[in-house]
Order: C-alpha cells, then structure tokens, then sequence
C-alpha cells in the first residue's frame, strides 16, 4: 500500500510545488489512522499564506499477491495560515 500528497500553489512562474509519500503507512487493520506529511516546495517559490490544492491518493495491495487491488484519489483546496 502506499500513501502520498501533492501540493500546488500559484501559477509559473510563481509555482511552489512538492510531494511527499510512503509506503510503510497507513496500516489496513480496518482502524481510522491519522498520517502527517511535512511538505517543502521543490521549486524556487515557497509555500506562502493563502490557498494550496492538495490532492491525495492511496493504493493498496492484495495481502496474499501483493498485486494492486484498489486506488483512490482526492482533491482539495486548504488555506495555510
């Protein structure tokens, strides 16, 4: 299974931007886990206050084959304060 958040804000050339993911968590034990991701701009821009769209996605594996059994994805808009 694997987790991972993007983040965009503005728009080029004022583009802040990064991602961070990982596939150690969250755990499929049928419990509601909460997972926090520190995320930096890769670009030359820095994340500022004001609105970041940050999708999500998460993937998981069948635990016998380990081949791919589900995806799912979302989008949202935050404000960072």
């Amino acid at each position: 299974q694997s987790y991972g958040v993007d983040l965009t804000q503005g728009e080029f050339p004022d583009l802040a931007a990064g991602t961070a993911s990982t596939e150690t968590r969250p755990r499929c034990d049928g419990a509601y886990h909460r997972v926090t991701f520190w995320v930096t701009s890769v670009q030359d821009v820095a994340f500022h206050r004001g609105w970041v769209l940050v999708n999500a996605s998460l993937s998981l594996l069948d635990p016998h084959s380990f081949d791919p059994v589900a995806a799912a994805g979302a989008s949202r808009s935050v404000r960072v304060r």
